[in-house]
């Protein structure tokens, strides 16, 4: 997600966000990532490039699968005017392929050649929680869209709300491969988190509902980036 200027429209899977800044494969299933960007659609001079880069806020969600990261980063974008640009808009063959980025140590440092990072969150959800959330989990595949039958349900059940197509149930959510699941994102996500962490930009948000994480996560950024709307919104 990003801004550039005014208050506009922020990735384990990993998802991403950039936004203005304020004047102050190990394969884990389950992990892919979002981007949230301030720069044009067409590249600008390196003058110009290099300029705006230095105003950019860029942040890193981190979670497993299941943890809400996905809601997280489309309040980031409503919230903070960001543009969210899906990993699925430009890595279409890796998300068919269940590649997530940054998910192993490795992709992480990889990442930062190219992205140096201000914000890293990680959302740490009980497993016994995701399990029953994952189960529960239906998919909308052209877009992305997530809901859950229990707190996010379709307003017609098995349809996509903004489409009318169907949605699908994934096998990875199913209940037998979710325990799997979590077991590899804790295993290969450990590291990435410890790096984030020795280079002071990690942030930790525990809880059961994204709705109780939401107001930390909100104050965070409205540290860093002017807020269009409030937490309350939600």
């Amino acid at each position: 997600m990003a801004r550039e200027g005014g208050a506009r429209r922020v990735p384990a899977r990993a998802e991403s966000v950039g936004g203005r800044r304020s004047s102050s494969r190990n394969k884990v299933p389950g992990a892919s990532p979002r981007l949230l960007s301030g720069l044009p659609v067409c590249p600008p001079p390196p003058c110009l490039a290099k300029a705006m880069a230095s105003k950019l806020l860029r942040a890193v969600i981190l979670g497993p699968p299941g943890s809400g990261k996905g809601t997280v980063c489309q309040r980031i974008a409503q919230s903070f005017g960001l543009q969210h640009l899906s990993s699925g808009h430009f890595l279409r063959e890796n998300i068919k392929a269940n590649t997530g980025f940054p998910r192993t140590l490795v992709q992480a440092e990889a990442l930062d050649k190219i992205c140096e990072l201000d914000l890293v969150i990680t959302l740490n959800i009980p497993f016994e929680t995701l399990k029953d959330r994952l189960s529960r989990r239906w998919i909308h595949p052209a877009s992305g869209r997530v809901y859950n039958l229990d707190f996010n349900p379709p307003h017609v059940h098995g349809v996509d709300d903004i489409t009318g197509e169907p949605l699908v149930q994934q096998e990875d959510d199913k209940p037998e491969a979710v325990a799997a699941r979590l077991r590899q994102y804790k295993d290969v996500a450990k590291p990435v988190i410890e790096l984030y962490k020795s280079r002071g930009v990690l942030h930790q948000f525990s809880g059961t509902e994204t709705n109780k994480i939401w107001p930390y996560v909100y104050t965070l950024f409205s540290n860093k980036i002017t807020p269009i709307q409030s937490k309350e919104a939600y």
